[in-house]
Formats: structure tokens, sequence, C-alpha cells
């Protein structure tokens, strides 16, 4: 998986160093038993496609998306990270989550949720937050419809994940991460976290997001639109609409309270001029204090 790239905007006032310290007391040892933590979180994705005449194109992202959240109840331990395997690279922790079980609002989603209770996902990082190794394992007898929803769910807690620099930060500092996601459409992502409370043991972070398409050209053959099969046309104009706050504790290996939401509207535009294709991308995450 690729690497994010972190970079520091502002230090702040009285910085320190911010670490993940969710390992075992004596967690310098491999195979030093693991507390197991418990969360609650509210997750919901969205995806939409218009075709949008021009005289009517709006190219803000809506502020309000619509999400239906699903409940993610997940457990959540954090050993030291073993010695890295082929086209591994050095880390100092091994995060598996396990999710045992989800609330929807839907009964249909619900059934195939069930039987992807026991998905499990586990990721090998830094001190700092950087992960640099993901595994996903879903049980044998899950539905696909389940075993997708389940691997949406858990890769949002992947791409919420904070990471942080590894310079001193204080109190107003503030400092971006740049990374990938994967979705419908993949996107480029630049987070901007913003330090505004401080302590010992926690860190209290507004958070903001810019996203733009990995891709600069959408191609449609006749399986994603028959209407549009055979053309290509290009991103005219992304726009990014987010709010989140997060609440971190060191010894917790995901936040612990506050959320994030986003919506991204992408316009493409071809070599007809009357007519836009609009793509909404959005994502929440709530995290149960």
């Amino acid at each position: 998986m690729d690497v994010a790239r972190v970079n520091i905007v502002e230090v702040g006032t009285n910085p320190q160093v911010l670490r993940y310290s969710d390992l075992p007391a004596d967690g310098a040892e491999e195979g030093a038993e693991a507390t197991t933590q418990q969360y609650t979180l509210d997750i919901a994705d969205g995806f939409d496609q218009a075709v949008v005449a021009s005289s009517a194109l709006d190219t803000q992202a809506p502020a309000d998306f619509g999400f239906e959240p699903t409940e993610f109840r997940l457990s959540a331990q954090t050993t030291p990270a073993p010695a890295p395997g082929e086209e591994e690279i050095d880390a100092t922790r091994k995060v598996d989550f396990t999710l045992d079980g989800t609330t929807a609002q839907a009964p249909r989603i619900q059934e195939d949720l069930d039987t992807a209770n026991g998905f499990l996902m586990s990721w090998r990082a830094t001190d700092p937050g950087r992960v640099s190794t993901l595994k996903l394992l879903s049980p044998d007898e899950s539905e696909d419809e389940g075993r997708a929803a389940a691997e949406a769910g858990m890769l949002t807690v992947l791409t919420s994940n904070v990471i942080f620099p590894t310079e001193e930060i204080g109190e107003g500092g503030s400092w971006t991460v740049e990374s990938r996601v994967t979705g419908d459409t993949t996107m480029l992502r630049t987070t901007t976290y913003t330090v505004t409370a401080l302590s010992a043991d926690s860190v209290d972070l507004d958070v903001s997001i810019e996203e733009r398409p990995a891709q600069a050209t959408l191609n449609f053959d006749e399986t994603t639109n028959p209407e549009l099969a055979g053309q290509s046309l290009k991103v005219e104009s992304s726009n990014t609409s987010s709010e989140g706050s997060l609440t971190v504790d060191f010894d917790s290996p995901i936040p612990v309270a506050g959320g994030i939401t986003s919506t991204t509207r992408v316009v493409y535009a071809g070599d007809q001029a009357d007519f836009r294709i609009v793509q909404d991308q959005g994502a929440s995450i709530q995290y149960q204090s």
C-alpha cells in the first residue's frame, strides 16, 4: 500500500512529540499479552453520478450527502510488530481489528452483514501511526454483499487513522497528511489536522479534507455507462466539503471521540459543451465515546 506523506504547517506552542503508546506495558517483547479495547462507530459512505446540463451545473460539493450510517462494533488489540516480511518495512506496532457486530438501517443489508461478523483487519504501523502493511480476512461463510459492506466500513477506519508528524507539535500547530483513498473513484486526499488541546495523554484535533481524483481522465464502456460508452472525459473541477474533530488518546489505536464527514464533487467535461458528468463521493465516521 502507498505510504502517506506528512508535512508540518505550523509548530504551535509548547510542542511535544505525539506518539501512540497503545502497546502492552511489557510491549518491548514480541508476544506480550495485549489488552482488548472495544469501539462503537457509525460509518457511512455514498456515491452518486449524474449527467447535468452545463447551464444547471453546481460545482460545490453538497454539505449533506444524506448518509445512512451503519453501527460497527469492533474489538482491537495492539501488539509489537513482528520482523518485516518480504517487501514489508519496519514497524513497531501491529493492530488487529475484529468486527463483533453491526446494526444497519435496512433489514436486507443487516442479514448480509451478519454473515461478515468476525471480519478481520490488521495493519503494521509506526509509533506516529504511519501504516505500511494492511491485511483483510473475511469469514468463509460471509455473503458477497456483507463482505463488501464490512470491508468498506473497515477501510473507512483505516483512512480515518490519524498519522502524527515525527517532529514536535504543540497547541495551535497543524500538519497535513497526503494519502490515496480507494473507493468507487480512487482519490488523492490531503487531510489537515490542527491541535486545539493537548495533554500528556491525549490530543484534540480539528480536521479538514481536500480530495481530487487520482486519474485526470474518466473512460466509459458498455458496462459502466452504455449511454457514454467509448467516450473519455477529463476532470474539469473538484471540490470537497468536510467537517471534523477528533479526540485521540495515545493509548488507543483509533480516536475515542468525534468524527469526520466529507463529500467530494468531481465535474468531468468532454467534447459536448452542453452537459457535464458530476460525481459525488462521500464518507462519514463517528466515534461513539
